[in-house]
C-alpha cells in the first residue's frame, strides 16, 4: 500500500545506536509514518507522525509530509548554506514551525501530530519538539523513566501556541521508545482498551531487553490481549538504544 512504500527501506547503520521498529497497519489505510535518517556524520533525525482520519486523503498527507522532511530533497530538516560546512541542520522547533505554516488545517481539512528528534550520535545529546504526539518514553539504564512531552499543539493551528524545544542527554544503555496512540486505543473483543498503564508496565518490565526483544514483547502482549482482533488504527513503534560515546 501507499504507506508500506514509505517505510524506511534501510535504517542507517550507526555504531552508537541500536534501532528497531514495528509497523502494524490497520484494516483501513491509516495515517502513521516515521523515518530515521542521517543528517550528517554525527546527527540522526527521527520523526513519527499520525495524521487524523483514515483513507486515501490521510495517506496522501503522510506522503507529502515525508517528502517535505526528506533531508536530501526538502529544506525543512536541513538546508544548504554558504560557508565551510555548506549546510545547516534545522532545529526541531523550527521544523515544526515550518510544518505548521505548510499544512494549515483549512488547506487539507486534516491535522497531524508529530514528534521530531535529533540525536548527536557522538555525545548522546538529544533535542526534540513534540506537537501533541504521545510522549516518547526514555527508559534510563539507572531504572528511571522520563517522557518527552515538551512542544506544542497539533500541526496546522497557525502557531497559536509557540512550539517549545527541550534538550536532554542520553547515557550508555538508555532507550527511547516512540509510538502512536493506535497501541493505547487498541480494543479487544470485549471493548477493553490496551491502555497506557499496561503499555508502560510492559516497557518498564522489559527495560533490560535489547530493542528488538523489547518490541517483540510488546507485540506478544498486544496479541495476547486482542486474541487476534484486527487493528482499528495503525500501530507504530520505534525503540532506540544509545550505546555510549564512540571515540
Amino acid at each position: 500500500g501507499i504507506q508500506q512504500s514509505l517505510l524506511p527501506k534501510n535504517i542507517p547503520d550507526i555504531k552508537s545506536l541500536a534501532i528497531a521498529w514495528k509497523f502494524m497497519p490497520s484494516y483501513m489505510i491509516g495515517g502513521d509514518i516515521f523515518n530515521v535518517f542521517r543528517l550528517d556524520e554525527s546527527h540522526v533525525g527521527i520523526y513519527m507522525i499520525d495524521v487524523s482520519g483514515h483513507g486515501v486523503p490521510s495517506a496522501l498527507i503522510t506522503v507529502s509530509v515525508s517528502q517535505t522532511l526528506n533531508p536530501d530533497s526538502g529544506n525543512t530538516t536541513k538546508k544548504k548554506t554558504p560557508g565551510p560546512l555548506g549546510y545547516e541542520i534545522i532545529s526541531p522547533r523550527a521544523v515544526l514551525e515550518a510544518l505548521d505554516r505548510e499544512y494549515p488545517i483549512e488547506r487539507f481539512d486534516k491535522y497531524f501530530t508529530i514528534i521530531y528528534l535529533i540525536i548527536d550520535t557522538k555525545t548522546g545529546r538529544l533535542a526534540y519538539s513534540n506537537a501533541a504526539h504521545p510522549a516518547p518514553i526514555i527508559l534510563r539504564s539507572n531504572g528511571t523513566s522520563e517522557y518527552l512531552d515538551k512542544g506544542g499543539t497539533i500541526v496546522g493551528m497557525n502557531n497559536i501556541v509557540p512550539f517549545e524545544e527541550e534538550q536532554i542527554t542520553l547515557h550508555k544503555g538508555d532507550k527511547v521508545i516512540l509510538y502512536t496512540d493506535g497501541i493505547i486505543e487498541y480494543q479487544n473483543n470485549s471493548g477493553e482498551y490496551f491502555g497506557e498503564d499496561r503499555f508502560y508496565s510492559i516497557l518498564k518490565g522489559s527495560r533490560k531487553e535489547n530493542v528488538e526483544a523489547l518490541l517483540d514483547g510488546i507485540l506478544h502482549s498486544i496479541a495476547d490481549f486482542g486474541k487476534g482482533r484486527e487493528f482499528q488504527d495503525d500501530i507504530t513503534l520505534i525503540a532506540i538504544e544509545y550505546k555510549g560515546t564512540i571515540e
